[in-house]
C-alpha cells in the first residue's frame, strides 16, 4: 500500500514537472522576442553616446592643440 502511494506521488511529480516545462517553452518566444526588443533600443542609445563621446573626444584633442599653441607663441614671444 506505502509502494503504491509513493509510486503515485512520483507520478504526480513527474507529471507535474513536464506540465511545467512545457508552460515554460510556450511562454518563453514572447520573452525573448520583448528582450530583443528592448536590447535594439539599448543599442540605439549606446550608438548615440558613442557619437558623442567621439565629439567631445574630438573637441578635447583640438582644444589641446589650441592651448599648446598659444602656450608656444606666449612662450615665444617672451624669449
Amino acid at each position: 500500500m506505502i509502494d503504491r502511494i509513493k509510486n503515485l506521488i512520483w507520478l504526480l511529480i513527474i507529471t507535474f514537472s513536464i506540465c511545467g516545462f512545457i508552460q515554460i517553452l510556450l511562454t518563453l518566444n514572447p520573452r525573448v522576442t520583448n528582450l530583443e526588443e528592448r536590447v535594439a533600443g539599448c543599442e540605439h542609445k549606446v550608438s548615440a553616446i558613442e557619437i558623442k563621446l567621439d565629439t567631445l573626444l574630438a573637441q578635447s584633442t583640438e582644444t589641446c592643440k589650441d592651448v599648446k599653441d598659444i602656450y608656444h607663441l606666449i612662450m615665444d614671444r617672451h624669449k
